[in-house]
């Protein structure tokens, strides 16, 4: 299924490029077979060998709920100003705390299947330590908003995309950096970082187990747009399709054991296939202000304020279905990455 709206014209476009990208990004089937060779990163040789118990402070999933890309014109020297297209998935609240609660009883089953206990979060609440991070972190569901520059750099584009962060079983919020080769966060380029720095801290000390700090990020959306100049006119043409994924890099766990730590991610994305969507074309810019500034007021006035260019949306069991079981795959690859 795809989305097209073109601004001044009425073409339709198969097959667009992104403006100024030098390369096709990374795009999936689905179908590919899953091994930790092909689709786990790792950033060290730290792993769980013979440990029997660990803690999960921190396990929270990323729904990538709107974008936006913004393409600027120009002929010659001459700017001709830029047009922008957003794409939202409507999916409800209550069904993303409950594939994010699925997804984190399916990755303890995984460690248990592998001979690993996890330590209840009662026991964790126990600590001063997990206080403290309870304290700092964000509470669930947190609304972040991140703008970024296009692909391969393009100085003709920006991505920007409106996350709903939500945490399972209520433990807090402490936000990574996500990448994705579609849609980037504007400090894709630090790699791993956390806003409460875990490894040099006392927390793996004071628990005595190694520390699991889980992130996995579902985006739904690639939008893609061209722009053509001439001396007199520019046309900007757009274009949305669902591509429903677990985003590499942005899918990870921290793995921290006193000072030491170790980070596997995915490298490339996994795919979530028949989810059930359907697409409706919204009431676009007039409603909802120009450029990155619109949707940044998106993300702090909430989606029902403010109208898109296209929705998505999803039929919540069949999402919940396919998202949870392609999530255990997923968990299920990042163990065996950790232990194997």
């Amino acid at each position: 299924m795809q989305l097209h709206l073109s601004k001044f014209t009425a073409v339709l476009l198969a097959g667009l490029i992104l403006a100024g990208c030098g390369s096709a990004p990374i795009k999936l089937t689905g179908n590919e077979p899953l091994t930790v060779k092909d689709f786990v990163e790792i950033d060290d040789d730290y792993k769980l060998a013979g440990v029997k118990r660990v803690a999960i402070p921190n396990f929270f999933v990323q729904f990538v709920r709107d974008e936006t890309i913004e393409v600027k014109a120009s002929y010659g020297m001459v700017a001709r100003g830029s047009e922008s297209y957003t794409v939202q998935t409507r999916v409800d609240d209550a069904t993303l705390q409950n594939v994010a609660d699925k997804l984190y009883a399916d990755f303890v089953g995984e460690l248990k299947a592998v001979g690993i206990e996890v330590m209840p979060i009662s026991e964790m609440d126990e600590n001063k330590d997990f206080q403290t991070i309870r304290k700092e972190g964000r509470t669930s569901p947190f609304v972040e908003t991140a703008i970024s520059g296009g692909m391969k750099g393009s100085k003709n584009e920006k991505l920007n995309g409106v996350s709903v962060l939500v945490s399972a079983q209520g433990l807090p919020i402490n936000v990574i950096p996500a990448i994705d080769k579609i849609w980037l966060t504007p400090s894709a380029k630090d790699g791993f970082k956390m806003s409460l720095n875990m490894a040099s801290g006392t927390l793996p000390r004071t628990l005595k187990v190694p520390l699991l700090n889980v992130r996995m990020t579902v985006s739904m959306i690639a939008a893609q747009g061209t722009t053509s100049s001439s001396a007199y006119s520019s046309n900007w043409k757009f274009k949305a399709e669902p591509y429903p994924r677990f985003v590499e890099q942005g899918t990870l766990i921290n793995l921290v054991v006193d000072g030491d730590d170790n980070k596997f991610s995915l490298s490339k994305p996994i795919v979530i296939k028949d989810i059930g969507v359907t697409g409706s074309e919204g009431k676009g810019t007039g409603a909802r202000g120009s450029g990155l500034f619109g949707l940044l007021e998106r993300g702090v006035r909430g989606a029902e304020n403010m109208e898109a260019d296209a929705y998505f949306d999803v039929d919540a069991a069949q999402f919940t279905a396919r998202t949870t079981a392609r999530g255990k795959e997923v968990s299920h690859l990042l163990v065996q990455a950790m232990t194997k």
